[in-house]
């Protein structure tokens, strides 16, 4: 799974958990996250996917996704593409690119 799972209320632990930064390398969430105003605070590889991390208050808007939450449909988009290009910044950075980023000799 590329997302924690949420500590319940209950747990005994739940405020350290609650500490944490939310980690996600679905560009769906990330998205989602990033079009209801939250901010990536880090965006670092992981194998070929990138690891997007946001502050731990976005647990609620977490849930909303998982529960369907609806958003503009152009926000979402623009937050799509916007991390869509930040993934290729981090790789090309890191060496990690498919030869489509490669320096080709003619």
């Amino acid at each position: 799974m590329n997302h924690p799972p949420l500590p319940h209320p209950s747990d005994g632990d739940a405020s350290s958990e609650l500490s944490k930064p939310y980690i996600t390398t679905e560009l769906d969430i990330a998205s989602f996250l990033v079009a209801s105003g939250h901010k990536v605070l880090f965006a670092v590889p992981q194998g070929a996917l990138v690891q997007f991390m946001f502050d731990p208050g976005v647990a609620s808007a977490v849930e909303e996704y998982f529960a369907g939450a609806a958003l503009p449909v152009q926000e979402v988009f623009k937050a799509h593409r916007h991390l869509r290009t930040v993934v290729k910044q981090v790789k090309i950075h890191n060496g990690v690119t498919s030869h489509v980023y490669q320096s080709r000799n003619y």
